[in-house]
């Protein structure tokens, strides 16, 4: 199976234009239609993915076929194929976790929002009186992202957080009409979600307890056993559970050396490294960056 990794690669594997950055697109379903593979195999991807489709026909795609007025979500890990037709209309936008991690919302994205869980996502179909409502609101991402602003990423970040914010409102909504569709949770999904939910608390706390933060230490919370939770976790997503720990820790790393003042050792002693050294070699193997790099790189 396929398994994509930037946002360049999938638009590469699906025969759309490359984005103008890495680690972030915005544009329309209908720029996608001329060139857009109808028919893709299933494959994964490690990015968020959200869209406003005003219509557009798919079959036996997320169980939809001729579809109205959804917001629709990809998350990372999640399988992903299609059969569409060429009548799809709408805009869609798509994000790294690197990206996700530099955004000020980042320590809280999945507790927030929710619906963009690995086992919550599902399409929300929107109310027709809010529709336009929406369709400003992914405008305006649209628009910036097209401008040649030099701070177009601070206004990005808000407008992707007000969209956010837009949604939570809908989906909360939503939910009150799911019944029997709550069912069609598969187990493994949820056990990675939680999984996920579970090393994200641990990375907000102040000081993460580096012999805790095992793989081990997780099960025990889940109340399962270390392999099954592997096994689990490498199926759904490729990785194996301790690679997922490692990921999440890199990405904070990331977010830490971008966003804060705080010290490589700060940083190094928050993370569970008792020396410093430790980290940077780990986030060197990673990165191929030093955190001291990583940090003039990215610093404002």
């Amino acid at each position: 199976m396929e398994y994509i990794d930037t946002i360049s690669d999938y638009c590469r594997h699906i025969n759309v234009p490359l984005p103008k950055h890495e680690e972030f697109l915005c544009r329309t379903f209908d720029e996608n239609m001329a060139t857009v593979k109808r028919k893709v195999a299933p494959f994964k991807h490690e990015f968020y993915a959200i869209g406003l489709l005003f219509q557009g026909t798919a079959h036996n795609w997320h169980g939809i076929e001729a579809m109205d007025a959804n917001i629709i979500f990809n998350s990372p890990y999640q399988l992903i194929s299609w059969d569409i037709e060429n009548d799809w209309s709408g805009y869609y936008l798509m994000f790294s976790q690197d990206y996700l991690m530099q955004c000020h919302f980042a320590e809280t994205f999945l507790l927030d929002f929710p619906f963009l869980k690995l086992d919550e996502v599902r399409p929300i179909t929107v109310p027709k009186d809010k529709v336009e409502f929406l369709h400003r609101k992914f405008k305006q991402i649209y628009e910036e992202y097209d401008s040649d602003n030099p701070d177009k990423f601070n206004f990005i970040e808000s407008y992707v957080n007000l969209l956010l914010l837009s949604i939570k409102r809908f989906s909360a909504n939503s939910q009150k009409d799911l019944g029997a569709s709550e069912n069609n949770r598969t187990a493994d999904l949820t056990l990675v979600s939680r999984y996920q939910s579970l090393i994200d608390t641990s990375l907000n706390n102040e000081r993460i307890n580096a012999k805790g933060f095992t793989t081990s230490y997780y099960a025990e919370q889940l109340a399962i056993h270390p392999n099954h939770l592997n096994a689990v976790v490498k199926r759904i997503t490729g990785s194996t559970a301790k690679q997922l720990i490692q990921e999440k820790i890199i990405l904070t790393a990331k977010s830490l050396l971008g966003r804060t003042d705080l010290s490589i050792k700060e940083i190094a002693y928050r993370l569970g490294y008792e020396e410093a050294t430790h980290f940077s070699s780990f986030f060197k193997r990673y990165t191929n960056f030093t955190p001291g790099q990583y940090k003039t790189l990215n610093s404002p």
